[in-house]
Order: structure tokens, then sequence, then C-alpha cells
């Protein structure tokens, strides 16, 4: 009978002759499989071992008594059946391809619930928006407070858009850490608040120029809303749409610092009447 003992999940270690067999872990009953032949070859041991590696991080992330752990489980033990004797990883694969759905689906579940968490601060950012003073909510670039409300829920809205138009390409089966799962979902809706409020600014500065068909006469305002609306939506459902627009204006901030009235070019940024946003021309 033989014996397979497993260090670490990277420590890879051949297969030695012993008198028992088991695998080390908190319970050596939870990694109990099926009994070894007495002699391996070498394509054999390699095959044994990523067996042992994978039986220890099934025990590891879903615990010994889950669906998910039995799945796993169980295709091992047919891999320790099969797989030795054919010489090939057929059921191996499958246990490690198994082993990965299930953490693909549980971290997605995670990552949607961290979502769903964080637009409980957004929204409470928004009601306590509706409460600010004028100057306040004009600092901001916003023409009323309900405007500044609606723009932080837009965000939040592309947010949870976003992801769930995207859930089935979220690619997380290597992450581990649950905490870091949430906590990764729990900033993606204030991480889109904060873009669309900082491209409000950059519009506000005329530092990108965006062109676009006022509404009508005799509404100009309807115009610089419905665009903050639109910005909102677009940074919480497009992470790259944001950085774009803030890559865009760093450059066109930095060109317009190093210009000078006199000298070093006619190119000036000046900034738009207070009270008034200079978003589209």
């Amino acid at each position: 009978m033989m014996s397979v003992t497993v260090e670490s999940e990277h420590d890879q270690q051949a297969p030695q002759a012993s008198n028992g067999r088991s695998l080390r872990g908190d319970d050596p009953a939870d990694h109990d499989l099926l009994p070894l032949p007495s002699h391996l070859a070498g394509d054999q041991c390699r095959i044994v071992a990523e067996i042992a590696i994978l039986d220890d991080r099934s025990l590891r992330a879903f615990g010994a008594t889950s669906s998910a752990r039995h799945q796993v489980k169980e295709l091992l033990r047919n891999s320790l059946r099969s797989d030795l004797e054919c010489n090939e990883t057929r059921f191996l694969n499958r246990a490690a391809q198994a082993f990965r759905d299930r953490i693909l689906s549980r971290n997605r579940t995670r990552y949607v619930f961290g979502v769903l968490l964080g637009l409980v601060p957004v929204a409470v950012l928004a009601w306590l928006a509706s409460t600010f003073n004028k100057d306040a909510i004009h600092n901001l670039g916003m023409e009323t407070a309900l405007c500044c409300s609606w723009t932080i829920l837009f965000a939040g809205m592309g947010t949870l858009c976003s992801v769930f138009t995207r859930l089935s390409t979220i690619d997380m089966c290597d992450e581990t850490n649950a905490l870091f799962v949430y906590l990764s979902g729990v900033f993606r809706p204030l991480t889109a608040t904060m873009f669309a409020i900082t491209i409000i600014q950059i519009l506000r500065l005329n530092a990108l120029s965006v062109s676009a068909a006022p509404p009508g006469p005799g509404a100009p305002d309807a115009l610089h809303i419905h665009l903050y609306f639109l910005v909102a939506f677009l940074s919480g459902f497009s992470e790259r749409f944001a950085s774009d627009l803030i890559g865009r204006a760093e450059r066109a901030v930095g060109a317009a610092a190093v210009s000078t009235p006199g000298g070093g070019g006619d190119r000036q940024m000046s900034a738009p009447q207070p009270g008034r946003p200079a978003g589209p021309a």
C-alpha cells in the first residue's frame, strides 16, 4: 500500500511506500480515497501528486460535508481507479473542471451580493445629497439637489446593469479569499459614483468638449441634466469609459497647464461662470 503526503498546494511530492495511506489535513478521514499500487511510474507519480493537491484544495475550499466537495472527491476516486491504469488524466481533468466551476459559481454569487450591499451606501449618499444646500449642489456641478441625487442613483444603476449583463464572463475562479470577493463587489458602485462626479467636474471645466443637440428651445439646462445622468450611468456600466475620459482630461489639463498667454501657446483652460455647467458645446 502507499501513502501520499502533501505539505502544501505548491509542494508536490511523489508517493512514498508505507503501511498506511492518508492525505495530510485537518482530518485524515476526509482525505481518504483509495489504496494505491506499490510501484508507480513517473507519470503515475505526477498524477497522484496532482490528485492529492486537488483533494486538499477542495477540502479547504468547500469543507468535508458539502456537495461540491463530494462531487470533486468522487471524480478523484474515479481518477485513481482509471487514470492510473490508463496512464491518463481524463477523470482528473474532470475533477479539476468541477472544482473550478464550483469556485467560480460561488465567487460570482458573493460578488453580486457584494455589489447589492454596496448599493446601500450609494442610496444613503443619494438621500444625503437631496439635503445639500444650493451652494454645495452648485459646487458639485449640479443644477438642483434632486439632480445630484439622481446622478448618484444612475451611477448605481449603471453598475448593476453592468454586473448582470456580464456576470457569465466574470472570471474569479482563482480567488479563494471570500472577503476580497465581497469587497470587490461592495466598492464597485462607490467607485462608479466617484468616477461620475469627477467626470462632471471635468465637463464643467471644459477640459473635454462634448457636442450634443439641445433638447428644445427654452430648456438649455435640461441638456446638462440628461448629460450628467448619461455620464453617471456609463461610469457605472463601463470602467473603461470612465478611465478613458479621465485620461483624456489629464492630457488636456496637462497641456493647458504648460501653456502661457504670451509665449508657449495660446491654449488656455477657462472656467465656466459660477452656477452654470459648461458641458456640451
